[in-house]
């Protein structure tokens, strides 16, 4: 196993923990940055190490090894992972707390990013609507003011007939 394969395994069981156990909050975020640097770190180094001693030629130490790496890896992302309430998975998976389908989805729906930036913000199926409320709303008070300023200006329009009669009158 590659270093680049350890560093793939460490990246799914975060995203596993983190669609399993959707209880966390900004200290889950930054526990799981924080152990993804040191886990990739550790790989790294024992990677190098592994080559310079030449396990990698020994088939069944350098499973072996894999193996307890990532035992290890994954034993310490469910011991140490925060969950609100100051529980841990660990602690769950003891009192056979298992996740639930429900877990699952909630879970899935953090880890998901909305591309809807026109629904943004908006708990409404057309929520264009209110815009278009408020532009019908701001194109009546601009003719409501027009009207007004028409009305202010006393301009009277006579008609050809009455220009005629006051001609003749003249």
């Amino acid at each position: 196993m590659t270093g680049w394969q350890r560093f793939f395994l460490l990246f799914l069981m975060s995203i596993a923990l983190l669609i399993c156990f959707p209880q966390y909050g900004d200290d889950g975020k930054i526990f799981l940055a924080l152990a993804f640097i040191l886990w990739t770190s550790i790989i790294i180094f024992f990677t190098v190490i592994m080559n310079l001693l030449a396990i990698v030629k020994v088939d069944f130490l350098h499973r072996l090894f894999s193996l307890m790496l990532l035992i290890v890896m994954a034993a310490s992302l469910l011991y140490y992972f925060p969950l609100e309430g100051d529980e841990t998975p660990y602690i769950r998976l003891k009192n056979k707390e298992w996740p639930t389908k429900e877990d699952m989805q909630r879970g899935a729906k953090r880890l998901t990013f909305s591309y809807d930036f026109v629904n943004k913000g908006t708990k409404q199926n057309h929520p264009l609507k209110d815009q278009m409320d408020t532009v019908s709303k701001i194109k009546k008070r601009v003719e409501d003011k027009v009207q007004e300023q028409i009305d202010s200006f006393n301009i009277v329009i006579e008609d050809e007939e009455e220009e005629e009669n006051t001609e003749e009158k003249e």
